[in-house]
């Protein structure tokens, strides 16, 4: 019983301590929504579906170079994903689309952890079509 009342007296002593105006505050902080690291992880893994990449891309204002990052994989992914099933046989594109679903399953899992995702053979070849481009 001595333990119930020094902790029901705790909470009546914090309850007074702590003023009406800033517990209003805190509460319209918590309203006001900001861009978390989260909702940015969230991004970053729904970028590699095809038309969420497409759409993040046009209606994003503040693309991190991160963010752009992962909307290219995505998008060369799916491009890489259509032409092999198009230009192979029907029995290996089914084989293409498990492939493609388990690796933008994976890399979408690895960007929302928080992750370094890398691919170097995408970053090579945008390395190697900018300098003939220019």
């Amino acid at each position: 019983m001595a333990k119930e009342t020094k902790a029901a007296s705790a909470k009546k002593t914090v309850k007074k301590a702590v003023p009406k105006v800033a517990v209003k505050k805190a509460a319209k902080a918590k309203v006001k929504k900001a861009v978390t690291p989260k909702n940015e992880l969230l991004k970053h893994a729904i970028s590699y579906i095809p038309l969420v990449a497409i759409v993040l891309y046009f209606v994003e204002k503040d693309k991190s170079p991160e963010l752009m990052k992962h909307i290219k994989y995505g998008v060369i992914l799916f491009v890489a994903y259509i032409l092999l099933s198009v230009l192979l046989t029907p029995l290996l594109s089914g084989i293409i689309a498990f492939v493609y679903l388990v690796a933008i399953a994976f890399l979408g899992y690895k960007a929302y952890t928080g992750e370094a995702v890398e691919l170097d053979f995408i970053d090579k070849l945008e390395g190697e079509v900018k300098e003939k481009l220019k």
